[in-house]
């Protein structure tokens, strides 16, 4: 079929008159228990919801992961993550609480013990790496969804190119739907960008074939702290 004739079926298909935008949105969603609708939604689509609201449990979580994934390695995403989180923590090294790069904390037998000894990441070899670990800025219950900043050291890079991405969310940092979400973003404000996640990350672009981790990660666990 000619270019010709499919703009000729396109122009003849075409409204003579436009159609006026909606001058109010539709109701979004509301939820009594928003942290509950979110593991609902990221479960749905592959995602791991881990509860890590009552003592001692962040501990627990954490091993849980690096067993799963056969790993005695965390790279977090900068002291940040264990400020926002009340995580005990002990730097190895005086640079290590003031750097804005990553920081990498190593579990014998994959068990995790408090307070995380950390290290600053140096010459990170990222290929290497098989589990990240960043904070979220909020959770959106509505579809399942995290939300990262990357005014946080590395938050373009750890939350895409490690297979297994831990992210840890605050419960008082939920928002009921994306309408709450997007109302309170101010682009360009804080950083240059926000990162989005439902789920690991899938394509079938190619024949229709479900692919996992091919343009993020084939891993996303949720952890929620108190």
């Amino acid at each position: 079929m000619s270019r010709e004739t499919i703009l000729a079926r396109l122009r003849s298909s075409g409204r003579s008159e436009s159609i006026d935008l909606p001058e109010t949105l539709p109701d979004f969603p509301a939820y009594d228990d928003p942290v509950e609708q979110f593991r609902v939604e990221i479960e749905r689509v592959g995602g791991v919801f881990l509860d890590a609201r009552r003592a001692d449990s962040l501990v627990e979580c954490l091993s849980g992961v690096l067993a799963q994934r056969g790993a005695e390695q965390f790279v977090w995403e900068g002291s940040a993550v264990f400020e926002r989180h009340q995580i005990p923590v002990r730097y190895l090294a005086e640079q290590a609480s003031t750097e804005h790069g990553f920081l990498t904390s190593m579990h014998a037998d994959s068990s995790v013990s408090l307070p995380i000894e950390v290290l600053p990441a140096g010459d990170l070899d990222l290929p290497a790496v098989q589990v990240s670990v960043s904070s979220a800025v909020c959770a959106i219950a509505e579809t399942g969804s995290i939300v990262e900043s990357t005014a946080v050291a590395g938050s373009r890079v750890l939350p895409i190119l490690v297979p297994h991405h831990v992210v840890l969310v605050s419960s008082s940092d939920f928002v009921q739907n994306s309408a709450e979400f997007f109302g309170q973003l101010e682009p360009g404000k804080r950083e240059s960008a926000q990162i989005l996640m439902t789920g690991p990350s899938r394509t079938a672009d190619i024949e229709k074939t479900l692919i996992i981790g091919v343009h993020g990660p084939q891993s996303l666990t949720v952890i929620v702290t108190g």
